[in-house]
């Protein structure tokens, strides 16, 4: 039952400028079952979250979600393979 997610990059608008985000916490829901996946990921130092797998069935639609103080800052879609 478990599928994979690609690498992706994080990043932040600084001065009109797109800068990797480093160590930047990014929470997992799943859009399909619309339901939170209970799972937290970290970028690394260069922005980037490492590819992984997740407990969903392959063919999911799983959504990356950045949150700042005022709530959701961000996010991407990804469908799981």
């Amino acid at each position: 039952m478990p599928s994979n997610y690609v690498a992706f990059d994080v990043l932040i608008e600084n001065n009109g400028q797109a800068v990797p985000a480093a160590g930047a916490t990014v929470k997992v829901w799943n859009v399909t079952a619309d339901a939170d996946l209970g799972v937290t990921l970290t970028a690394d130092s260069s922005g980037i979250v490492a590819a992984g797998t997740l407990n969903v069935p392959a063919g999911t639609l799983v959504r990356f979600r950045v949150e700042d103080f005022h709530g959701r800052a961000g996010f991407a879609e990804q469908t799981t393979i």
